[in-house]
């Protein structure tokens, strides 16, 4: 017998479905996790390409884009680029070792 009503579902609902309900639990922890694990793969994506096209340039036509923008090799802001570009790539290697679903989940329109 249900007692009261919510949008169509009974408290009883609510209590099986606590976990899902609530905010700060293992279930919503998870799931800041995985975004945020999405969100650091697409950023080192972004910065290992940066880093790629460089070399391009590099190979290709003897020009470093990256000590052009930035006032030569030795200058500081280039060598915090090549640091955070590297960085980017060792965090890369990781999606060797990851699911293929952790790493390219589809995505649908609604």
């Amino acid at each position: 017998m249900v007692q009261h009503c919510f949008f169509g579902y009974s408290f009883e609902f609510f209590k099986l479905y606590k976990p899902f309900v609530f905010v700060n639990n293992k279930f919503t922890e998870n799931i800041r996790q995985k975004e945020l694990t999405k969100m650091l793969d697409k950023i080192a994506l972004i910065l290992v390409t940066i880093g790629a096209l460089n070399w391009g340039a590099i190979g290709f036509f003897q020009f470093d884009l990256v000590a052009w923008l930035f006032g030569g090799q030795a200058a500081i802001i280039s060598r915090i680029v090549y640091v955070v570009v590297a960085l980017a790539g060792i965090w890369c290697i990781s999606f060797l070792f990851r699911e293929h679903n952790d790493v390219l989940e589809p995505t649908t329109m609604d």
